[in-house]
């Protein structure tokens, strides 16, 4: 249900089609590649993969996120991954992201 409310907020703030298709308009790419290490920090995926029993790692999270929306964000959430200072301007700029529901 906690996804499915962020879909909807991807699509009503322009980052996705009706058919779930990334929309790759300037900066989209740098948001998603947020939005996903935000999703991360908010528990919205298991951390630990069966049946193998193996530790989720941010990477998969990444490519989850490429495969669903058709979007290639590689470059983007690598540059972000020690950089919380942006992740946190970007939470502070768009409002729907920060009151989206944990875990």
């Amino acid at each position: 249900r906690r996804f499915s409310l962020f879909e909807e907020e991807l699509y009503v703030n322009g980052y996705i089609d009706k058919d779930y298709n990334f929309k790759p308009d300037y900066g989209n790419k740098d948001d998603l590649a947020a939005i996903s290490h935000i999703l991360i920090k908010k528990g919205y995926f298991n951390k630990r993969i069966f049946p193998k029993n193996v530790e989720l790692k941010p990477v998969e999270v990444r490519k989850f996120i490429d495969f669903r929306y058709n979007a290639s964000v590689d470059k983007q959430f690598r540059n972000l991954n020690d950089k919380p200072d942006l992740i946190a301007a970007f939470i502070d700029s768009h409002y729907w992201v920060e009151k989206l529901p944990t875990s």
